[in-house]
């Protein structure tokens, strides 16, 4: 059985404030661009490190509750010693 994941960098608020670091223009959606240049400025981490998590599952833009919803089920479907899990871990603990 694989071990959960420790939420406590990775909670609703949590969520929330990532998605209103990367909608730049503040319209309540990101877009494929915003999410780019957030990676961009979390180090520079690409798409693929972040396995399945990207927004081509989100159909180019997406909303703050689809945000939310999106990123509890990515993490939900992830073992804890996944290095994607504690990448994006990482990425919001700086948010």
């Amino acid at each position: 059985m694989s071990e959960s994941v420790d939420r406590k960098n990775i909670t609703t608020e949590t969520i929330q404030a990532v998605f209103e670091e990367i909608d730049t223009d503040r319209d309540g959606r990101i877009t494929m661009q915003e999410y780019a240049q957030f990676l961009e400025r979390s180090g520079g981490i690409s798409p693929e490190k972040l396995d399945d998590f990207s927004l081509a599952s989100m159909d180019g833009e997406i909303n703050d509750l689809d945000f939310v919803q999106l990123v509890e089920q990515w993490v939900e479907s992830h073992d804890i010693g996944d290095p994607a899990v504690r990448l994006l871990e990482e990425m919001f603990r700086q948010a």
